[in-house]
């Protein structure tokens, strides 16, 4: 062990206090006297360039939503409807690729999407339209062109 380590290692804190904050006044001193002309420059050392860069896939199962339709049906009383064809939802597979930098999703971006189930839109079959039917809108007091009457119907 140097001299000057042996000499820091019997000094007591208060000691070792005192060293630092004369030696920063001194190193403070210094900097002052330095001409203002005068360029320090302090110089890292050269890392090793740490950053890694992975790519991978990933897929994800979605739902795709059903349609709704609706078709004449002349075999139909009028004014009835039925649905004939209850939907359902398919399904697809959105492929994605992952861009991981150490560790950490950078960019995630779809690449593929394929329907593996197609969606089945709803039918409703509806009787055909008659003159002579009522209007399904009439006699309601929250229909637009209603004037309600003292007996509270739709005139």
């Amino acid at each position: 062990m140097g001299k000057l380590a042996a000499w820091l290692k019997g000094l007591g804190i208060f000691q070792y206090v005192l060293l630092l904050i004369f030696g920063f006044a001194l190193v403070s001193a210094a900097a002052e006297a330095v001409p203002h002309s005068t360029t320090v420059a302090f110089v890292a050392k050269p890392h090793k360039d740490t950053t890694t860069l992975r790519t991978e896939t990933e897929t994800e199962t979605v739902a795709v939503p059903y349609g709704q339709t609706t078709v004449d049906d002349p075999t139909f009383q009028p004014g009835y409807s039925e649905i004939t064809t209850p939907g359902q939802n398919g399904t697809k597979v959105i492929t994605y690729q992952l861009t991981y930098m150490d560790g950490v999703v950078t960019k995630k971006q779809a690449v593929k999407e394929e329907v593996t189930v197609p969606p089945v839109n709803e039918v409703t079959s509806v009787g055909p339209y008659a003159p002579d039917m009522p209007d399904p809108l009439a006699g309601n007091p929250d229909t637009p062109d209603c004037v309600v009457a003292d007996d509270g119907t739709c005139q």
